[in-house]
């Protein structure tokens, strides 16, 4: 465990967390998920794929003692350094900008890959995960928090659905059976675990108290119901070949 004064069990500052946050809380998803499954040894390393402002990556950094690989399309090394900079992470996590699944990585670079938040915008295809797990030592673990659906959308569904997002936006959540049976199709990985995760109100309602754009567009949805008809789904993965 680290040292540092901004450990996970502690919390960073909520108003830094609130401001920074592009979705659903990945601080509570990550401390659910797998704070305590992580690697031991500064030698670990560590991907955190979709990383956004960061978040995440100070969370896991702050869990343990590895290097963390902090990657995104979005947003730039430089502006993600910054925040790492703050708590005196720069040093822990390397900050890198790339488009996910392909990564400026060798095989089985990675004791673990961690991804929140933004796997289902880039991984529904078949074959995809396959491509992410290279990137993961054989034996290492991948886990994903990846918003999700509690039923395929009726039309009903989607008059609440439809008060944010569109039909385009939401084929990016499906539902957790669907997830199951994409892995489990994978010669590449082994499922350990998939389950609607307990933080997913809570992560979600701190995402609505943003001030950032896409969370005030995705109230009047939430508000109408829509939070309820969703989850949160928890994936543990192993590669095994």
């Amino acid at each position: 465990m680290s040292n540092n004064t901004y450990s996970s069990d502690k919390g960073f500052p909520r108003d830094f967390i609130i401001a920074n946050l592009m979705g659903p809380n990945v601080v509570s998803i990550f401390n659910e998920l797998c704070a305590d499954k992580l690697p031991a040894g500064d030698d670990a390393q560590i991907c955190d794929l979709g990383c956004g402002a960061g978040l995440s990556s100070l969370a896991i950094t702050a869990a343990c003692e590895g290097c963390i690989h902090a990657i995104d399309s979005w947003n730039t090394p430089e502006q993600n350094r910054e925040r790492f900079d703050r708590f005196s992470f720069g040093n822990r996590i390397v900050a890198v900008q790339a488009d996910a699944p392909v990564l400026p990585y060798d095989e089985g670079y990675f004791d673990t890959l961690i991804c929140l938040d933004s796997y289902n915008y880039f991984g529904r295809a078949e074959g995809v995960i396959d491509q992410v797990a290279s990137y993961v030592k054989k034996g290492g673990k991948l886990f994903m928090g990846i918003s999700g659906i509690k039923r395929d959308a009726t039309e009903d569904d989607m008059k609440v659905f439809g008060l944010s997002w569109s039909e385009e936006q939401m084929d990016f959540i499906r539902t957790l059976d669907y997830w199951k049976s994409l892995f489990e199709r994978s010669e590449s990985v082994r499922v350990d675990s998939i389950y609607e995760m307990r933080c997913h109100e809570s992560a979600w309602r701190d995402w609505l108290a943003c001030d950032n754009e896409y969370a005030v567009g995705d109230r009047a949805a939430c508000e109408a119901g829509a939070i309820d008809m969703m989850c949160t789904i928890g994936v543990e993965l192993t590669r095994i070949a």
